[in-house]
């Protein structure tokens, strides 16, 4: 399971490479997206494997 310090760093850097020339979600959706899914306790690759696709998702890339 990911600290809390992770999943910011995790969201801040996904947010800046994926999400910030959308402009379609915030980095605190990711980021309380994250959250949902650490408490799954899945390794971390896994976990932004998972953010990764929920962000194509939601800004309509899949």
């Amino acid at each position: 399971m990911l600290s809390n310090g992770e999943i910011y760093h995790m969201a801040f850097r996904l947010w800046e490479e994926v999400i910030k020339k959308h402009k379609q979600l915030s980095v605190v959706e990711l980021r309380d997206h994250l959250k949902e899914l650490n408490r799954q306790d899945m390794p971390q690759e896994q976990l932004e494997e998972k953010a990764r696709e929920w962000i194509k998702e939601k800004t309509n890339q899949g």
